[in-house]
Formats: structure tokens, C-alpha cells, sequence
């Protein structure tokens, strides 16, 4: 259910598959791509390219679960996270169609004690995310309740209440409680629940036989486990009951059966004509009944994207060319949004312009190693040189790599929209970095570390993280500065040492630029804003009394 969040290899004329227009279709460069970025441990998954109603591609990487060592495969079923509101919105059209409902309907015919605010909210600004319903998984509290099983009921109270965010119908604002809305509305007008409706009326006539509303208590074959990124280890992902993503996320289904679904949503086998237009006509900011309507180097397309605990995954159909890319991960921290754009500009190689890279001696990369951060107050951005590539590590997210096309200039291998313009002082010492991405630019100053915190009264130790380069500490006894505390390397792991007076503080590790909780330390505290911190008291002694 998170919202809408990366490796890029040159195309060669390798005659692997021809497209209508005679063009050589690299998918051996696309295999390419992703068997590194399996191996690197970045990509878990299955994935699917069609073009010409043609599979070019259909494969398995990685794990489907890595106690077992089972592996990854086209029918491995993978849950679909947001990719799942496509499915709602179009139920709510199939009731349209059978007069039950009208799109412009407003929410309050079909819920009972509806809040005075959303009188004058319709279907059509719940689907389209439009609506000012605060997205409840934005509550302080939504951490606690992803393991509950509650019923739509409960969860709407959850937040009916809530005020709006802004005036319906005024901008767009990603909720997923207008699914979980329109979700209660297919169960009360059809008689049937969520999943029976979505099965009978929707995977039954497209096909899809590998399909439904995933559960922890059913035994599903093929299903695959969900893994998180814990510092430098994969865990497996936090549990959560699948009633609580709903409509909004709760579906699961493999690449075969969502190729049966495009080439479904490209006929009359589920909707009408008219239907499918006011499906795919954007209402606001693209979006329209469940799925994004976008257009690049002249293709247009429709397309979602999904995270959940444990998943990434995302999907992409371009109606014209009858193609479609399909990207199905067991890995949270995958970037499924970077490998469906490079995946289409492997299946669109006649549209797209690709960087030629220049080879540079690693003694040369060397030159561009080191920290970086925008300002003190964030945490480092590491660089470093691996496989002939320099690596930029991301807070929060996996080192992406680039590679030079000229002295100063390099582009991502995993993105070739985005890139790195180095800038040089006087002496030809590097000073900083830009990046540069579509609509986004950032400056990285180089920087210097710190000497580590070794003297006081109270040791914050981290063991592990041998490969860490740089640990910092932050919590509310130095005001969360991420660069005001460094660490120290000390026997199997760091330490930071503080004169702290008695009482209690917050804290976390920051191992380079990812912030973790200390997992030696039991004590945790939610601040209110869905962020989980380590605890430690501090009880004076007799000297303090």
C-alpha cells in the first residue's frame, strides 16, 4: 500500500527478438540487467515484457523463499500491494454497469452515520484519490493496527472522523482510505464479500487462475514470503493481516496472470467500451480508476505501482503497441519503479536515446570516493568504487551505481535519467556533486568525518556492521543532529560514548546514512508520528543526589 519508489545497461543491436517495426528488441541486455541486479541482492522477483502481443521476456530471479531456497518463477504469486485498486476500480465500474451505482454517486448513500464532511464526496473522488480523506495509514497508530483483523467497518470508523485534508474534489492527496471505502461499497451492493466478487467477476472470465485476496491462514501454492532490509541483513517482513489493505492492497497474482490481464483490459471481456474509457480517462494528476495515465518519448501508458511489507511491485501497459511490463518483487526495498523504466526503454529501444559510457582506470574512480551531504544537519551519502562503477548510497535505500560519459559527468546504470556532474576546486580536487534527476536537483558538498565520540559517562554500543564506513548517533540528547555524534570501531562493532545527565532519551544509529533502532536494546517508543525510536534511562547515583 505505500505509495508511490533503480539499473541501466546500453542497448546493443543483439537480434534477440524482432518488433513490428523490424527493430532488434535487446532482451538479452535485459536479462542482462537483472541477473545483476540479482545478484546483488537488489532484486527478488519475477518479471514479464510483451510487446506485439509477444512475451519477449518471462523469468524468475532470486528466491521465493530463502529458508527453503525455493526459487523464484513465472507462477510464483507475489502480493500486488496497490496494484490491487485497479481491480477495485474497475468492480466499481462493473456495478455501474449493472445499475447499482453511479460513479458520481456520493459516498454517503451507501455508509450509515457519515460524517457531515463528506456529504459531498462521490465515488469518483474516492477512486481517484481526490476525495480530502486522510489516508489512514498515515495515523500515528496504523503501525499497531497493520496486525489486526479488523473488518472495513472498524477501519472506516478508524477515520471517518478524521477532518479532511482539503475541499473534495480540490487536488490530489494518494489515500488509501478511499478504496478501503470503495471496497465496503462492492461488498454491500453486490451481497458478496470483497474477494468472491473480485474472483467471479474478474480473475474467472479473464483467466486468471493464479489469483485472489491473499491470506496468512490459507494455504496458497506457489505464494511467495516477503523480506525487508534490516541494516545490512534481510529479514523476514513484519507481519500484517491482510484485512487491513483491503481493496486498497490485498490481492495477490503472479506475471502470467497479469499479462492475462492486460490483454483483458484491451477487450470487452470484463467492461464495456464505454466502461474501459471512463477507466482509463484521468480525472486528476493522470490518475483515473485505480491506475495512472502517463506519456514518454511519445508512448502512452497506464500504470501502478505497489509496496507492502515484504513487496514491491509494479505494472505498466501501453495499450497501442499492445505491450506491457510487469514487475513482481519479494523484496520491499527492490526498486521496482527503476526496472520497469528500463525495462520499457529495452522493449521501446526505437524511442529511446541511450548514454554511450567511456571506460575510465579505477585509480581514476578512486579520485571521486568519499562522503557527501547536502548540509550538517543530514546524515552522509557515502561514494565508493566497486566493479568499476562508483556507488551512491541513498538514505534509507540501496546504493545505485554510475558510470562515467565524461571526466565529471556520470549516469545511473539503473536509471539513465538520472545523474552525478562533479565539480572541481582550483586544484582539481573534487568539491562537489549534483545530482540530477527529472524535476528534481540536489547538491552534495563533499565532507569530512568527524574524530569518534570516546569519552563519557554512558556507551552506546552497535555490534556488527564490520562494512559499514561511517556510524553516527542521534538522538534527543543532541537535538537528532544525524553529523554531531560520530562512532568509534571498537573490538566486533562501534561505540559512542556521551556525558549524559540522568533521565530518559531517545535515540538511534545511523549506519551510512540508514537510520536503525539499536537492536540490542528491547526498550522502543513510537513518537507519535509512526517512527519507532530506542529507549535508555539514565538513573542517578549516589554522586548525583
Amino acid at each position: 500500500m505505500k505509495k508511490p519508489q533503480i539499473l541501466i545497461l546500453i542497448l546493443f543491436l543483439l537480434v534477440t527478438g524482432v518488433n513490428a517495426f523490424g527493430k532488434a528488441v535487446s532482451i538479452e541486455q535485459a536479462e542482462n540487467y537483472l541477473d545483476q541486479m540479482a545478484e546483488k541482492g537488489h532484486f527478488s522477483g519475477s518479471v514479464l515484457l510483451a510487446r506485439n502481443g509477444k512475451v519477449l521476456l518471462n523469468k524468475g530471479y532470486g528466491l521465493a523463499n530463502i529458508e527453503t531456497g525455493t526459487p523464484n518463477t513465472p507462477q510464483t504469486r507475489f502480493r500486488l500491494a496497490s496494484i490491487t485498486k485497479q481491480f477495485t476500480g474497475l468492480a466499481i465500474l462493473i456495478l455501474q454497469e449493472r445499475g447499482k451505482l453511479k460513479t458520481d454517486d456520493p459516498i454517503c448513500k451507501f455508509v450509515e452515520n457519515c460524517p457531515a464532511a463528506w456529504q459531498t464526496i462521490t465515488l469518483r473522488h474516492l477512486v481517484s484519490h481526490t476525495s480530502g480523506i486522510k489516508d489512514f495509514t498515515s495515523l500515528p497508530d496504523s503501525e499497531k493496527k497493520k496486525s489486526e483483523n479488523i473488518s472495513p467497518l472498524q477501519i472506516i470508523d478508524w477515520f471517518k472522523d478524521k477532518p479532511l485534508d482539503f475541499k473534495p474534489g480540490e487536488r490530489f492527496s494518494y489515500s488509501n482510505s478511499g478504496y478501503i471505502l470503495l471496497g465496503y461499497v462492492i461488498e454491500k451492493l453486490s451481497g458478496q464479500s470483497y474477494k468472491d466478487f473480485i474472483a467471479e467477476n474478474i480473475f474467472q472470465p479473464a483467466g486468471m487462475k493464479n489469483s485472489g485476496y491473499d491470506s496468512h491462514a490459507e494455504i496458497i501454492k506457489n505464494r511467495a514470503s516477503g523480506y525487508s532490509l534490516h541494516g545490512e541483513n534481510v529479514v523476514n517482513a513484519d507481519y500484517v493481516d491482510m484485512q487491513v489493505p483491503f481493496a486498497a492492497g490485498a490481492l495477490y497474482s503472479t506475471t502470467e496472470d497479469l499479462y492475462l490481464w492486460h490483454k483483458a483490459l484491451g477487450s470487452e471481456k470484463l467492461l464495456s467500451h464505454k466502461s474501459l474509457e471512463e477507466m482509463f480517462t484521468p480525472i486528476k494528476d493522470g490518475y483515473g480508476f485505480g491506475i495512472v495515465m502517463e506519456s514518454r518519448n511519445g508512448i502512452d501508458f497506464q500504470t501502478h505501482s505497489g509496496g507492502i511489507q515484504g513487496f514491491s511491485t509494479n505494472f505498466a501497459r501501453f495499450p497501442k503497441e499492445d505491450a506491457v511490463v510487469i514487475v513482481l518483487s519479494n523484496r520491499d526495498f527492490a526498486p521496482t519503479d527503476f526496472i520497469k523504466t528500463q525495462m520499457m526503454k529495452f522493449i521501446f529501444d526505437d524511442k529511446f536515446e541511450l548514454p554511450e559510457f567511456i571506460e575510465m582506470p579505477e585509480g581514476g574512480l578512486k579520485n571521486f570516493e568519499g562522503l557527501y551531504q547536502t548540509n550538517e544537519n543530514v546524515p552522509f551519502q557515502r561514494l565508493y568504487v566497486e566493479d568499476k562503477k562508483i556507488w551512491l548510497t541513498f538514505p534509507g535505500g540501496l546504493p545505485m551505481p554510475f558510470s562515467p560519459v565524461s571526466e565529471t559527468k556520470f549516469i545511473s546504470r539503473y536509471d539513465s535519467d538520472i545523474s552525478l556532474e562533479f565539480e572541481k576546486d582550483p586544484e582539481a580536487k573534487i568539491r562537489s556533486a549534483t545530482i540530477n534527476a527529472p524535476g528534481f536537483q540536489q547538491k552534495l558538498n563533499r565532507a569530512e568525518i568527524k574524530p569518534p565520540a570516546l569519552e563519557g559517562n554512558f556507551t552506546f554500543r552497535l555490534k556488527g556492521f564490520e562494512k559499514a564506513t561511517v556510524v553516527n548517533l542521534a538522538g534527543t540528547f543532541n537535538n537528532w543532529k544525524p553529523t554531531a555524534t560520530f562512532c568509534g570501531k571498537e573490538n566486533d562493532g562501534w561505540v559512542c560514548r556521551l556525558d549524559l545527565t540522568p533521565g530518559k532519551y531517545l535515540y538511534k544509529f545511523i549506519v551510512d546514512g540508514r537510520w536503525i533502532v539499536d537492536p540490542a536494546n528491547p526498550l522502543k517508543e513510537d513518537d507519535g508520528n509512526g517512527n519507532t525510536n530506542s529507549v535508555v534511562q539514565i538513573f542517578p547515583t549516589k554522586t548525583d543526589q
